[in-house]
């Protein structure tokens, strides 16, 4: 397994991260990879008007290229580490 995809290289907050398809379509379109979101996460900060969710997602802001970025994240299992994650399931600007 290369280093590149080593599963603790995707953790925040002790939990590993996976990004759902739509997720996946956001960061092309906004020019983002697995890697800065993850930092993305570590300098994240409350967003000031929280959107009406899904109780049991977690939102958080981060500044990217001069913007803020919405990050929807929601608790699931990952079968690819065979344990409880956080799925991004959002990444837009504010």
């Amino acid at each position: 397994m290369s280093k590149f995809y080593n599963p603790d290289s995707f953790r925040w907050r002790s939990s590993y991260i996976a990004f759902t398809n739509h997720a996946k379509n956001e960061l092309w379109i906004y020019e983002l990879d697995v890697i800065q979101v993850i930092d993305m996460l570590n300098s994240s900060f409350e967003c000031k008007d929280t959107k009406k969710g899904v109780k049991t997602d977690i939102e958080v802001c981060s500044i990217r290229k001069r913007q803020i970025f919405r990050i929807l994240l929601f608790h699931d299992f990952c079968r690819e580490v065979q344990e409880d994650c956080l799925v991004v399931k959002h990444v837009k600007p504010a």
